[in-house]
């Protein structure tokens, strides 16, 4: 009992950071689409990169006003006894990587953790501009990615709350999100060969070096997708 309730902490620890982390996403969207929306004089890309750099920069400033962690029960006795043998045990990065085959539970989740950073680098890279942008437009690419982000961000919060009480066990919840995923990138992968005709390009992305992203996607044949 004591091993599920453990399950049940990390789970809700784990769902509770990705609801902040999916929320600062909602957050940068919906920032980045007022400045697009405000901006009349062509510099979008400039001003984008200034409101990162700017937030970049109060991010990084803030781990300096974290307060000290106390150690945990036992650390301090370990840490004087090392300090003594002159020996400092600090981990490093070989023995994270020795847990691939020292550990077959993390030899088992290697491919799940490419499988995610795969997903992740198409999630944030070619989904908004090879479908969201080129379907709908650069002017609704703000809201549709707002409107992801703050899915996500009730959905972490909503499995794990479920998970905590004991409705749902992590299984069923994995399971269900195999199946989501699944669906969205078979979806995904039929209109990219045209077989959905609401999913269709009205856009395509054309390069010539200027600041303005937005005027440089331009109309295809297919004209203004239909509201």
């Amino acid at each position: 009992e004591s091993e599920v309730e453990v399950t049940r902490t990390t789970s809700a620890f784990n769902a509770l950071f990705y609801t902040f982390f999916q929320f600062s996403g909602a957050l940068g969207t919906g920032v980045s689409s007022v400045l697009l929306l405000l901006d009349k004089g062509g510099h979008s890309r400039t001003s984008l990169f200034v409101v990162l750099a700017v937030f970049s920069l109060v991010g990084a400033l803030g781990f300096l006003v974290i307060p000290q962690m106390p150690s945990a029960p036992g650390a301090e006795s370990e840490s004087a006894a090392s300090d003594q043998h002159g020996v400092v045990d600090a981990p490093r990065c070989s023995q994270t990587l020795g847990l691939l085959a020292s550990d077959s539970r993390m030899a088992l989740m290697a491919p799940v953790i490419l499988a995610n950073g795969c997903f992740l680098g198409f999630q944030f890279g070619d989904y908004p501009k090879s479908f969201v942008t080129s379907t709908l437009g650069p002017k609704l690419t703000g809201p549709a990615l707002l409107a992801f982000y703050c899915c996500n961000t009730v959905a972490s919060a909503a499995w794990g709350s479920l998970i905590r009480k004991g409705r749902l066990r992590v299984w069923t919840v994995m399971l269900v999100a195999f199946l989501l995923q699944t669906l969205v990138l078979v979806l995904l992968v039929a209109s990219s060969f045209g077989a959905l005709p609401l999913f269709r390009g009205h856009y395509e992305f054309r390069e010539d070096g200027g600041s303005d992203i937005s005027k440089q996607w331009v109309l295809t044949d297919l004209g203004e997708p239909e509201p």
